[in-house]
């Protein structure tokens, strides 16, 4: 005769022990993939610079200047003269990069549109309809290279949190740098903006392209603003502001826009530099992922580090640590002055 053997079933307190180790073991795998994630992140960001100063360096070979921190000088299909009206006006170095970034067809479409197919109101370059966009216009276009996968002040769709009618960037440029010549008026007409170019080209920036940061991370959205510009006074934060124990605590909705460089003294401006007034020169805000955290006008980053692009085209990290008086060396191009020991 055979006997059958039957399996002794997992018993309650067995099941519950196989649960528990694969509960310890994804406890401690989260951890690490997260690392992974994030360093890849880091690493998209670092060679998002990089594509940027790239660029600069081609636009700069190209024309024998650096790009401008702002240029009016675009016209449309039916105004093929220089620019009459405000409608051209206002736009940041972003747009001029774009045909050394693989976005040809974008810079195309908002430097020579057509007015006569748009409303009267409407006949801006920011306006030009664009299919696949959040709000079908060309503004809330996602650019990759403007965009850190690790910024979680902007959305998946490219625009800031606080405000999903504009697209952002989570890196802003020397407004010292690209932006120095002021801003002579080439256009005819009593409305709009005059272009800001730069009065250097690599060459002859006099502190030498590899001791002058061109661009610095700068989270796509923040409730605080301390400057000049746009609604709150200089050096102050507002209307975001800051609590007895030194914490933001923003109520604004400010954004860092790639599109429009909106004057020398806005806090939607995509640039660093003292024309805005507030905390520009400090030392970066680091670990931001919350809006309230940060200040618009501040380098600031998700990581526990921020990236600077250097002119000579080099990446680099400087913390929370560095001081304000070499931060400010290394913004401006022009003071002769060595960069301290904590750089």
């Amino acid at each position: 005769m055979s006997f059958i053997k039957f399996r002794k079933a997992f018993t309650l307190i067995e099941l519950l022990v196989v649960i528990a180790i694969i509960a310890i073991l994804i406890g401690l795998l989260l951890p690490a993939v997260q690392r992974v994630r994030e360093a890849s992140n880091r690493a998209t960001c670092a060679n998002n610079m990089k594509q940027i100063g790239l660029a600069v360096h081609n636009y700069e070979n190209t024309f024998n200047i650096l790009p401008p921190s702002r240029y009016s000088g675009f016209f449309s299909l039916t105004n093929p003269g220089p620019a009459t009206t405000a409608n051209t006006g206002d736009l940041s170095l972003y747009i001029t990069l774009l045909p050394y970034l693989e976005q040809a067809q974008l810079y195309e479409k908002v430097t020579t549109f057509d007015v006569a197919t748009m409303a009267v109101n409407d006949a801006h370059p920011y306006n030009v309809p664009m299919v696949g966009t959040p709000n079908g216009k060309a503004r809330t276009a996602k650019v990759k290279a403007y965009i850190c996968p690790s910024d979680a002040t902007i959305n998946s769709n490219g625009t800031p949190i606080t405000n999903t009618d504009w697209g952002a960037v989570s890196y802003n440029y020397s407004y010292m740098v690209f932006g120095t010549s002021g801003r002579p008026t080439t256009y005819v007409g009593t409305n709009g903006y005059g272009n800001s170019y730069s009065a250097y080209t690599l060459a002859s920036l006099p502190d030498g392209t590899s001791n002058v940061v061109g661009f610095a991370e700068k989270v796509g959205g923040c409730k605080n603003a301390s400057g000049n510009g746009g609604n709150s006074p200089a050096g102050t934060a507002g209307p975001g502001t800051i609590d007895s124990a030194g914490t933001m605590v923003g109520t604004g909705n400010y954004a860092n826009l790639w599109f429009l460089h909106w004057g020398p003294d806005r806090d939607w401006a995509p640039y660093l530099g003292p024309q805005k007034g507030g905390l520009w020169d400090a030392p970066p805000v680091v670990g931001v992922y919350n809006p309230a955290s940060c200040d618009n006008q501040t380098i600031s980053t998700p990581h526990s580090a921020a990236k600077v692009l250097m002119m000579d085209g080099g990446v680099r990290d400087i913390n929370a640590n560095i001081t304000r008086i070499t931060m400010n060396r290394a913004l401006v191009p022009n003071d002769g002055m060595p960069l301290g020991s904590d750089w």
